[in-house]
């Protein structure tokens, strides 16, 4: 058995100890429900294992279940910016539908978009985001994002209420078969305030704290 004391790191396996009820809260909301879910918590107090524990048990249901999920998770704060992220992002989506043997020109395209341009503006990014998640829509393919240390949005967004709009129209339009989780030390609404105008992606998550 791995040291279960150890510290500054991600509890993973048989590391990871309790806290069960809020991992079965969270999988249940994201994975049966269908509910954006905004879990905001202090440094260090175990939101990333959490996420991870998560992320273990849910890769068993869908193996389980033989359903076309597709399950990732990313940090925000490794990436320069809203672009790169949706470069990253889109990047990994594609290649877990190669995995299940999924392939349509349509989403080929949006990757190979991707691949060839990066960076690129806001607006170019977010249409062929838009298409390449569409896509898995009319695939019947659900996408599960989780978003690790979306304080850097603060930064990374440059106070744009737009690069908040787009997490929340992914996450509450029919067009599109996401469900999100993000995962902060500050309250979403808190986050949004530094947004120029304003955003309302807050009103699209269940609060966990």
């Amino acid at each position: 058995m791995s040291n279960v004391f150890a510290t500054g790191k991600t509890a993973v396996g048989d590391q990871f100890l309790g806290r069960e009820q809020t991992v079965r809260r969270i999988c249940k909301a994201l994975y049966e429900d269908n509910h954006n879910i905004a879990m905001v918590g202090l440094p260090r107090i175990g939101k990333t294992s959490i996420a991870w524990r998560v992320c273990e048990q849910i890769e068993e249901r869908i193996e389980r279940s033989g359903e076309k999920v597709l399950l990732l998770m990313i940090d925000l704060a490794s990436e320069m910016t809203f672009e790169s992220a949706w470069y990253t992002i889109i990047h990994a989506l594609y290649e877990k539908t190669a995995e299940l043997g999924v392939q349509h020109p349509q989403l080929e395209k949006e990757y190979r978009y991707f691949e060839a341009n990066r960076p690129a503006d806001y607006q170019t990014v977010k249409i062929h985001a838009e298409k390449f998640l569409q896509r898995l829509k009319k695939l019947d393919i659900r996408t599960i994002l989780i978003v690790d240390e979306f304080d850097s949005s603060i930064k990374q967004f440059c106070g744009q209420r737009y690069y908040y709009e787009f997490f929340r129209d992914i996450a509450s339009t029919a067009s599109y078969a996401v469900t999100l989780m993000l995962i902060s030390r500050q309250l979403i609404k808190c986050i949004e305030a530094n947004a120029y105008g304003n955003s309302t992606l807050f009103g699209v998550m269940d609060a966990i704290t």
